[in-house]
């Protein structure tokens, strides 16, 4: 099973935005389960676009995961070009601060699952919030 799905199998299916959506398999899956799905590839202004568009309705939740930051930087050999345009939970958590949404989860959680060939992504960094009825 992956982390998406363990996370948002018990969740009612609402609207969701994948940012970061790579080849898009979070949000299939979402889609599959009967989320109306929005995915868009991470891009410098991916936090302020869920900011902008996530929108979370009265009872519903907002869940982020995504590349974590600590696996681009100065130690590591892959694609350091993209270590600026990634995010750890604490910039989530700074672009939501004032959205009134109640942190359920806020962190980095290690893969279950080796990396791809090629990756050195061993992290994710996840955020749940919901916001009140």
């Amino acid at each position: 099973m992956r982390r998406i799905d363990a996370l948002a199998a018990p969740l009612s299916p609402g609207r969701a935005l994948d940012v970061g959506c790579g080849e898009g398999a979070d949000s299939l899956w979402l889609a599959q389960q009967g989320w109306r799905v929005t995915g868009v590839d991470i891009a410098q202004s991916a936090l302020s676009k869920t900011r902008a568009h996530a929108a979370v309705a009265p009872g519903g939740t907002l869940l982020i995961v995504g590349h974590d930051a600590s696996d681009v930087g100065h130690a590591s050999a892959h694609k350091n070009h993209l270590a600026k345009l990634m995010f750890n939970s604490d910039d989530v958590l700074a672009a939501i601060v004032s959205e009134d949404l109640v942190v359920d989860y806020a962190g980095s959680r290690k893969r279950e699952a080796p990396p791809a060939e090629g990756s050195e992504f061993m992290h994710d960094v996840v955020v749940m919030a919901t916001r009140a009825k």
